[in-house]
C-alpha cells in the first residue's frame, strides 16, 4: 500500500508461484499495469498505462521472453515504437513521431 492507504498492487499466487494477472496501481488508484503470470513466469499480453489511463505499452511474453509485437504509445495514443520479437530477440524496430510519421 501507498502511504495514503491506496492499494499499490495485487499479486495472485498459487502453490508459492505467481499465477493470474498481477495488477499495479498509481497512487491515485488508477491502473498502471497488468502482467499475466503462469507458474511464476510472465505469459500473455502485458499492458502498462499512463496516469491518465491511456495505454503506454503492450507486449507479449512467453515464459518470461518477449515474443511477438511490442508497441509503445505516446500519451496522445499515437504509436511511438513497434518492435517484433521472437523468443526474446528483437527484430525490426520502427519509431514514429507524435503524428504517426516514421522517424527510424
Amino acid at each position: 500500500y501507498y502511504e495514503n492507504g491506496q492499494l499499490k498492487g495485487e499479486f495472485p499466487y498459487t502453490d508459492n508461484l505467481q499465477n493470474g494477472v498481477e495488477k499495479d496501481y498509481f497512487q491515485n488508484g488508477k491502473l498502471s499495469g497488468e502482467y499475466p503470470f503462469t507458474a511464476g513466469k510472465r505469459n500473455g499480453t502485458l499492458k502498462e498505462y499512463y496516469e491518465n489511463g491511456q495505454l503506454k505499452r503492450e507486449y507479449v511474453c512467453n515464459e518470461n521472453k518477449l515474443n511477438g509485437k511490442y508497441i509503445e504509445y505516446y500519451e496522445n495514443g499515437a504509436v511511438k515504437t513497434e518492435i517484433m520479437y521472437s523468443d526474446g530477440g528483437a527484430g525490426i524496430v520502427i519509431k514514429y513521431d507524435k503524428f504517426g510519421n516514421v522517424i527510424k
